[in-house]
């Protein structure tokens, strides 16, 4: 199952019925569904688990792109990944800076902002400069690592 550029902004757009700019579980079914009718019920359901990074019952861009990475769904392109990095870059450094990172989180993690911000960069910033770079950024999407627990708190 792969997903070209035009195919996946049509797919999250299509998915998006409600035009929140975010999908719920029965939305996701519904893309999904589209893509690869073989997938199962309780396969989307644990889909949504695991994408619902913040766990508000939605999944927004960000978590879309890192839900789709992970299945591979947008293949080798890394656009999506770059789209998703230079939303964190709000002052577009080519890093995402503990500032950066603070604030985009502090509307999806409303309590332990500061712990799992903490978290995230000390598991994610590899080479510890105190920023994160588009390469320690790809390799936090494209795995499961302990700050996302931080965040479920």
């Amino acid at each position: 199952m792969s997903v070209n550029d035009a195919g996946f902004k049509a797919l999250i757009s299509d998915m998006d019925t409600s035009s929140r700019g975010m999908i719920n579980e029965d939305e996701l079914r519904v893309g999904l569904h589209k893509l690869d009718d073989q997938i199962p019920d309780s396969h989307v359901h644990v889909l949504m688990i695991v994408g619902d990074l913040d766990k508000d019952g939605y999944l927004n861009y960000l978590e879309i792109v890192g839900l789709f990475a992970k299945l591979r769904l947008i293949g080798n392109d890394d656009k999506y990944l770059r789209i998703a990095f230079e939303l964190f870059d709000e002052n577009q450094t080519k890093y995402i800076e503990i500032d950066d990172l603070r604030h985009c989180l502090a509307d999806v993690v409303h309590e332990n902002t500061e712990e799992v911000v903490e978290a995230i960069m000390e598991e994610v910033d590899i080479d510890k400069d105190g920023k994160i770079s588009y390469d320690e950024f790809v390799a936090m999407m494209m795995s499961d690592i302990k700050w996302r627990k931080s965040s479920r708190k």
